[in-house]
């Protein structure tokens, strides 16, 4: 019901390769591996939600092992939206005496009303 503070849209390629040496399985169902597929490449964006200034330009790699680098690179990424979501968005409500109040009585949730429309 509400947004995250972080996105990541990615998009990872690879290159297909015909397999010759594939047999069907004797009297058995089965699925036919025609292809395998060989990573090449990948690209990734990250996104705030809330300040477009912590959203990063696209990022684009054609690396040799690519599946260890783009997990290399997501965790990268992860660190730093913990790291700017704790110095930049961990910050104290300044209410007033009545916002109190009315959040201590409060008997629902604005999330909750979203769910019944």
């Amino acid at each position: 019901m509400l947004p995250v503070p972080f996105v990541i849209y990615a998009d990872y390629e690879a290159f297909t390769e015909k397999i010759d040496t594939w047999q069907p399985p004797n009297g058995k169902s089965y699925t036919q591996n025609y292809q395998s597929h060989r990573a090449c490449g990948f690209g990734y964006k990250v996104v705030c939600h809330y300040y477009k200034s912590y959203s990063r330009p696209i990022e684009i790699y054609r690396v040799e092992d690519t599946t260890k680098r783009f997990i290399e690179k997501m965790f990268e990424e992860f660190r730093s939206c913990q790291s700017v979501m704790r110095e930049h968005f961990n910050k104290w409500l300044n209410l007033t005496a009545k916002n109190e109040r009315d959040f201590q009585n409060s008997t629902s949730c604005h999330i909750d009303l979203w769910e019944k429309i």
